[in-house]
């Protein structure tokens, strides 16, 4: 009996600590200028960007352009921003001359509590191969989710020498 009691009160302490450490304030050096309030999110969201993905290794123009927002606006790998006409335009003569072989790496949902945004976070390696010639890339990107599509991304990529 008495090991018994020693048990509980031991596992009591146990997760008194437990508790104190999750509730602990920690001091940052800066306030985000987006925010700090930010949890993992849905994972489920994750197969918008990967569903993207997929259509585009397939070469479907029409179904990878249907996983994006009326709204969509994005910035791309080169600084520029770009709406989802302008994305349409720019990807419709690379779908018709390039085969992509997209690798994602890792992914993750995460969920802007105070802003009410989900965004997945996606890091690939791309080749994007053409009749005569085949660039690779590490590419990471992030992907901003409204509604079940998506709506904003961040694009940053290098070239793999």
């Amino acid at each position: 009996m008495k090991n018994l009691v020693y048990t509980v009160l031991i596992f009591i302490f146990i997760s008194c600590q437990t508790t104190q450490e999750e509730n602990k304030t920690i001091e940052y050096p800066f306030k985000a200028s987006y925010s700090s309030d930010i949890s993992m999110g849905d994972p489920s969201l994750s197969n918008i960007v990967l569903n993207l993905q997929k259509a585009a290794n397939e070469g479907d123009f029409e179904k990878a352009m249907s996983y994006l927002h009326e709204d969509f606006e994005g910035t791309l790998a080169d600084g520029s921003i770009a709406k989802k006409e302008d994305i349409v335009a720019l990807y419709r003569p690379v779908f018709e001359t390039t085969k992509f072989n997209i690798v994602p790496g890792a992914w993750f949902s995460i969920r802007v509590n105070d802003l009410d945004h989900d965004w997945v976070m996606l890091w690939t390696k791309e080749d994007l191969i053409t009749s005569g010639d085949t660039t690779s890339l590490f590419a990471q990107e992030s992907f901003q989710i409204k509604d079940g599509k998506i709506i904003g991304i961040n694009q940053f990529q290098r070239p793999i020498n």
